[in-house]
């Protein structure tokens, strides 16, 4: 699986530039190690390797969506009155 290609796909789908889109690699990254993770020993990742980037370019979009939509960021969490 190829990172650069995966957060080229993540950044088309997020809409963000590349330079806003930075912050969110470790992402991508995550997105790629669980499907890296999940895949038979004998997946041909060179065969299969655009659908694979792609899947977790959607992966690392989905798990943005999530932080984006709750209100939350990747520097602050806050449950009832804690704020962190």
């Amino acid at each position: 699986m190829n990172l650069d290609r995966i957060f080229d796909g993540f950044v088309l789908l997020t809409g963000l530039s590349h330079t806003e889109a930075v912050k969110w690699l470790p992402l991508c990254r995550i997105a790629m190690e669980e499907i890296d993770e999940r895949l038979l020993e004998n997946t041909d990742r060179e065969k299969y390797s655009i659908l694979l980037d792609n899947c977790a370019s959607s992966g690392a979009f989905l798990k943005y969506a999530v932080i984006v939509s709750s209100g939350q960021n990747s520097e602050s969490f806050s449950a009832g009155d804690i704020k962190i």
